[in-house]
């Protein structure tokens, strides 16, 4: 599970902090003359809605008979959430996008080991529906060509997905891809994969992104984001697309911070709550749907008429689905091992030999992945680097290096040059983890992925499978781990031996039974890193 470190949360906090004291020194308008007592509530929001909270207070103070004094607060709701986790005071309602930052608040808090902060939960003032941005030019293109979720899914839709790390709509998305993926979590997988290539940092410049893509893409987002991009670039318009499969929202709830109570202010607490409610006309003419998803907007690139949503998922699934995101994005950093014993050239069926199998598989994998992984390259046979039984052909490097890139496709296209020899399986795995151990990067998850269509059949070898794990467990470095990651392939693969060696370092062991379905494996394997050190128990 990632957890924010006590560093980077307390940067935050910081963060969060100074902004606090910088709102109050300028301080929210004086409660009206002739109050003998004035009410204090402190209220935070997120900065999408700040504006209209931060008017609708003012309005609220400025009646005499209130004697209110209402300090709105505009921050992103993840340094709220930190902010909390933290300890920080002096909030009394917080108005997040999203109820995942209460499950991201309490995360936190348990790294700090500190007690979150109580939260109760009370009505939605605003919610905003998860759409497909798109050019507006491209509106006739995607009504002949229904957008869903499940072209994102297949790949026949390009997407891209504002950071989840700060966007509510985006994590609104991701499960919106989840429910329609159900259990074909290998689709998930590689979808947001895909997606990741490109994280743009916020809303604004998804939506820029595919203004001017090439291809018809699509922006994970909100109708309220659309319509507010529109506003501000009236020669760059897009326009909001409902999914045909159906969506989920962005809600916006109420939340009273528990703490508040101790200073006298419940009854501030909920009647600015229902003065929010009844500004709905507000939100809506401003891009949003009101608290209960209805209201018409007479906004640029948006429908006028809403639309039904799925029930909004509750804030720990929501946490979940970003953990996982998180998994399947950490920057990797991998030693591609491939086995070049003759029996890769036999045939594997559609007038293909198994090393064409792999190379098809293999362009398909890192074709999904970002400029930031990086990768390795070594062939393993007998008979083809003196008594070593291995050879490096390209060096570990990050794919977004066009020329390392390059150099990767040049070396898998000339694979079948290579076959020959016998498979020398297990002096190469242990070479391999020396190899990536020794040149180890904590920014990364580092790991070998070795693909071999046979057994350890090395008779100049003395190393034995007992003897390989035995090593592997003695030369462990908890502090720099490397799994090994095995693919086996075709009818003669030895997975009970795969098995133990990825037991042994905390890998995965994978098995195609017909060499056709590599490709399908191989994505596999690489996108269930969030298992390990547990795979397959």
């Amino acid at each position: 599970m990632p957890i924010i470190s006590i560093v980077a949360a307390l940067a935050i906090v910081a963060a969060g902090l100074v902004a606090w004291q910088a709102f109050g020194a300028r301080g929210a308008p004086a409660a009206a003359a002739g109050c003998t007592s004035v009410a204090r509530l402190a209220v935070t929001v997120d900065t999408s809605i700040a504006p209209i909270v931060t008017d609708v207070a003012n309005r609220y103070d400025a009646e005499k008979a209130h004697c209110a004094k209402i300090t709105v607060t505009g921050q992103d709701s993840a340094d709220t959430a930190s902010v909390l986790a933290a300890g920080g005071a002096g909030i009394d309602v917080w108005i997040p996008n999203s109820l995942v930052w209460v499950d991201r608040m309490n995360s936190i808090a348990g790294s700090l080991g500190r007690e979150p902060a109580a939260i109760s939960v009370q009505q939605v003032v605003a919610t905003s529906p998860v759409v497909f941005a798109i050019p507006a030019d491209k509106a006739a293109q995607a009504a002949a060509d229904p957008l869903t979720w499940g072209r994102v899914l297949d790949g026949s839709l390009p997407a891209v997905l504002p950071n989840p790390e700060a966007s509510s709509s985006s994590l609104a998305g991701m499960l919106a891809l989840a429910a329609h993926a159900g259990k074909n979590t290998l689709a998930l997988n590689a979808a947001l994969i895909d997606i990741a290539k490109t994280i743009p940092a916020t809303p604004d410049d998804a939506l820029a992104a595919v203004a001017t893509a090439p291809a018809l893409t699509a922006a994970i987002t909100t109708e309220q984001q659309v319509a507010a991009y529109d506003t501000a670039h009236p020669q760059q318009q897009v326009s909001a697309v409902y999914p045909k499969d159906g969506t989920d929202a962005v809600e916006y709830p109420y939340l009273v911070v528990n703490s508040s109570a101790a200073r006298g202010v419940p009854a501030l607490v909920t009647a600015f709550e229902q003065a929010l409610l009844a500004q709905s006309p507000r939100f809506v003419a401003a891009g949003f749907r009101d608290g209960s998803g209805a209201g018409t907007l007479n906004q640029p690139g948006v429908p006028a008429a809403a639309v039904a949503v799925a029930p909004a998922t509750d804030g720990t699934t929501q946490l979940a689905l970003y953990q996982d995101w998180s998994v399947l994005t950490l920057r990797g950093r991998m030693l591609g091992v491939i086995d070049t014993s003759g029996s890769m050239s036999d045939a594997a069926g559609g007038g293909l030999s198994r090393i064409q199998i792999f190379q098809q598989a293999a362009m398909g994998a890192i074709s999904r992945f970002s400029g930031d992984v990086e990768l390795g390259l070594w062939t393993f046979s007998t008979d083809q680097n003196g008594t070593l039984p291995y050879q490096s052909i390209s060096p570990i490097a990050p794919l977004g290096d066009k020329a390392h890139a390059a150099d990767l496709a040049a070396k898998i296209a000339g694979l079948p040059a290579r076959v020959g020899g016998n498979t020398g399986l297990y002096d190469t795995v242990l070479a391999a983890v020396r190899e990536v151990r020794s040149t180890y990067d904590p920014k990364y998850i580092n790991s070998v992925v070795v693909i071999t269509d046979g057994v350890n059949d090395d008779a100049g070898s003395s190393t034995t499978l007992q003897s390989l794990i035995a090593t592997l467990k003695k030369e462990a470095d908890p502090k720099r781990p490397v799994p090994v990651i095995l693919i086996g392939f075709g009818p003669d693969t030895d997975i009970a031996s795969m098995t133990q060696i990825a037991k042994a370092t905390g890998g995965g062991a994978y098995s195609a039974s017909k060499p056709q379905d590599l490709s399908t494996v191989l994505t596999l394997a690489l996108t269930q890193r969030s298992c390990r050190p547990n795979c397959g128990k």
